[in-house]
């Protein structure tokens, strides 16, 4: 679409440079130019070409948008717009001018890293309960699942607000909202074990999601190696085998380390039964905290200058945090996850 190397217009909408490219779709740092001189920068998702023509595909995009679009959390990637070109069909969000939680982490060092990433969990958690609460038209639980509840998945803006993003292979229990990723959908190393199995999904796969970020947070390193063999790392999460966050962080208060094995529980109904009871349990073991919005901005800006500093450029800012807010990690380069 940008091969040219000039912007090109999606109705109100001009696409400027890729932001991220995954599987189903490509996002763009777009702008919404209307009336009077008003323009908004956007960030605008767009299926792949060869995917366009695919009735089930399209379908599943759609069913995305509406799904998004009834999120409205303070703690939520909002989605202002869905429209349909003869270049295809777009969903068009927020632009995050900020950093993902993994950048965030990346960044920081010890304790303050610590502290960062569980206030942003805490935060992220909230809006991932209300994604949970979410009901129909009828009144009834659509049954939600994220599916790829990640430190990626998290973004950090400059103003230190939190939100969670890409709602892209969710789920509800009254239908599967199509992608084109394999049967088993996530991302390693935060697959739940009745994900690897097969099993029934429900809310208590992303609170186990949540744990293996928590346990990301506070002790430096993921929940399972990145860079194992993905089969052998499929077969650990299956039988529930992973370090502890005890013996790898022994400085931090029991009462987190309980919540976070709490989260990680083998056996969904011995786990921590939702989002909101996890938040609660870290925000009570961690105690009052100085750490908020202006301790995460002053953060995203360093996480944001190292990167210049590494030869991202100035369009750092809003290239990466853009793309993780909507396209699902396969084709990505960093951070290195890996996605099935």
């Amino acid at each position: 679409m940008m091969a040219s190397g000039s912007p090109t217009r999606l109705g109100r909408y001009v696409l400027h440079e890729a932001l991220g490219v995954g599987g189903m779709a490509t996002v763009y740092r777009g702008e919404l130019q209307a009336i009077a001189g008003f323009r908004r920068a956007v960030a605008v998702k767009v299926l792949h070409p060869h995917l366009r023509t695919d009735p089930k595909v399209v379908r599943g995009f759609l069913r995305e948008a509406r799904l998004a679009a009834r999120l409205r959390h303070t703690n939520v990637v909002p989605v202002l717009d869905v429209g349909e070109v003869p270049e295809g069909v777009f969903l068009v969000m927020e632009l995050c001018d900020g950093v993902t939680l993994g950048e965030l982490l990346a960044a920081s060092a010890g304790g303050t890293r610590a502290a960062l990433g569980l206030h942003a969990l805490t935060e992220a958690l909230a809006g991932l309960h209300e994604a949970h609460e979410l009901r129909g038209d009828d009144g009834a639980s659509l049954g939600l699942v994220h599916r790829d509840f990640t430190v990626n998945n998290i973004l950090a803006d400059r103003r230190g607000a939190v939100r969670l993003a890409d709602f892209g292979i969710a789920r509800t229990s009254r239908g599967p909202i199509v992608t084109t990723q394999p049967v088993v959908k996530g991302t390693l190393p935060y697959l739940a074990p009745e994900q690897v199995r097969g099993a029934e999904l429900d809310r208590r796969t992303d609170v186990f999601a949540a744990g293996s970020v928590a346990f990301e947070v506070l002790t430096g390193r993921p929940l399972q190696d990145p860079a194992a063999e993905p089969t052998l790392t499929l077969a650990r999460i299956a039988a529930g085998e992973h370090a502890s966050t005890r013996e790898l962080a022994p400085g931090a208060p029991d009462a987190l380390h309980d919540a976070i094995e709490w989260a990680l529980r083998l056996d969904p109904a011995e786990r921590c039964p939702d989002a909101d009871a996890l938040r609660r349990a870290i925000l009570d073991a961690t105690g009052p905290s100085a750490t908020g919005r202006a301790a995460v901005a002053a953060a995203v800006e360093r996480a944001l200058e190292a990167q210049q500093s590494d030869g991202a450029g100035p369009a750092a800012a809003t290239r990466g945090p853009a793309a993780r807010a909507s396209v699902p990690e396969s084709g990505q380069t960093p951070p290195r996850r890996t996605r099935v």
